[in-house]
């Protein structure tokens, strides 16, 4: 579970997330965002992380964390070259 985050929307299926803590790459968690209305439930996304990466915010280290939620998320990878 990862506490004190900064999550954002970055376009239809990839979301970023500001954290104390590293997440690995291909690892599967839930996203769970509370809805603005108080009276709705929250709203829950499986989600991959498809990239992880420190970062300095305000001249801490955090981590910034890109997730996918669509199925199969495109984790990739650099290609070998053949010589």
């Amino acid at each position: 579970m990862f506490r004190d985050v900064i999550v954002r929307r970055e376009g239809n299926d990839e979301w970023i997330v500001i954290s104390r803590e590293a997440a690995v790459t291909g690892e599967r968690l839930l996203l769970d965002l509370p809805d603005e209305e108080e009276c709705s439930p929250d709203r829950r996304f499986p989600a991959c992380v498809i990239e992880s990466r420190p970062v300095i915010v305000d001249g801490e280290m955090r981590h910034r964390i890109r997730l996918h939620t669509s199925e199969p998320a495109p984790i990739l990878f650099e290609q070998q070259v053949r010589r």
